[in-house]
């Protein structure tokens, strides 16, 4: 789960939302965080550059790998995920991209109509320079930008949560018997 709220795959979620015309319009209707994991398997060919990428760049920046703020104060405290809060650490990051990326090529990529040029297709020569490109985006975009992805881990965390019920506990009684072997206990251990 952790995955999905760490700030390289908000980096995905965000870089494609400002960077690409055609991804505001399908992201808008995310309801979860889970095209934006980091296990490349799961991901296109493009994509999965830019999660290498990522990792790369993490050996650098140890932001990427972390959780924001804002989300842990969400997860642990129950707290609102501000959008300005995020809009800091952002600022933050994006320069710790920037001086320590290494130049591994990035394509930022949605589902679109080839023919719309530029709409749907961007090509980095490495993370630094698409870092560039975001801290140039202007304020109104950032700001809207920032309270999208903040819904949007509200939304998918609270999914994630509710899908998670105290029915689906595992009930230690019922593997309980009055004699212990020393398997049952690493067993439960595990």
């Amino acid at each position: 789960e952790r995955q999905f709220y760490v700030w390289g795959s908000i980096l995905q979620a965000v870089a494609k939302r400002m960077l690409l015309p055609a991804a505001k319009r399908q992201f808008d209707s995310l309801v979860n965080m889970l095209s934006f994991g980091l296990e490349p398997e799961e991901k296109t060919y493009a994509d999965r550059n830019f999660v290498i990428a990522i990792e790369e760049a993490s050996k650098n920046t140890g932001s990427l790998k972390r959780m924001p703020q804002a989300v842990y104060n969400h997860t642990r405290l129950g707290w609102a995920i501000m959008p300005e809060a995020l809009e800091e650490e952002w600022r933050v990051l994006l320069r710790e991209i920037k001086a320590a990326a290494p130049t591994v090529p990035v394509t930022l990529t949605v589902n679109g109509v080839p023919s719309q040029n530029g709409e749907n297709i961007r090509k980095y020569e490495g993370l630094g320079q698409m870092a560039q490109d975001l801290l140039e985006v202007k304020q109104k975009k950032l700001r809207k930008s920032m309270r999208w992805v903040a819904q949007l881990i509200a939304r998918s965390l609270d999914k994630h949560h509710g899908q998670l019920s105290f029915t689906q506990t595992p009930n230690i009684e019922m593997h309980r018997r009055k004699e212990r072997k020393p398997e049952q206990l690493s067993a439960l251990a595990l």
